[in-house]
């Protein structure tokens, strides 16, 4: 079974909580032509709302990206992308859960522990630490971890703000 193949199965899995809708972008990453985070909003906004008119302007792209997804209960896969940078601008907050592929390694930045505080257990939380970040505590690296499966990728991706 492929990557692909596994997100999406594991999608089917987590989609039961998330009524709204479950959606699949395919990000191009391992082609010539990658979708920009932007051109992911866009599907997410055409696929939501087929007749919405969409902004050129990709700042008032991701304000309508970010508000058609507000307090909505879906799943997003982005499937295939080339680096964090390209999915980083349209990450979601939360209730919407994003699962991501990638051909290749993403790299994000995270939270970085509060001085003196013990690591949780294992590379979940040790991923979590990028230097000039913002202090979290040791109950929000808890929670973030335990939100992300303890999986380092899915980690740093959801720490990446």
């Amino acid at each position: 079974m492929g990557k692909s193949a596994l997100a999406v199965h594991v999608a089917h899995q987590l989609a039961f909580p998330l009524p709204e809708a479950q959606l699949l972008v395919r990000m191009g990453g391992t082609t010539d032509h990658p979708l920009t985070a932007g051109d992911a909003q866009r599907r997410v906004l055409q696929t939501l709302d087929p007749t919405a008119r969409l902004p050129d302007d990709e700042d008032a792209l991701a304000a309508s990206y970010r508000s058609a997804l507000a307090g909505r209960r879906i799943l997003l896969l982005f499937d295939d992308a080339a680096n964090s940078a390209q999915v980083a601008l349209a990450r979601p907050a939360a209730p919407v859960r994003l699962l991501i592929t990638s051909g290749g390694p993403i790299i994000a930045r995270a939270y970085e522990r509060g001085p003196g505080r013990a690591a949780a257990a294992g590379g979940a939380r040790a991923a979590a630490q990028d230097r000039g970040r913002r202090r979290a505590t040791n109950a929000e690296l808890d929670a973030l971890a335990e939100r992300c499966c303890r999986l380092p990728l899915a980690l740093r991706v959801a720490g990446d703000s």
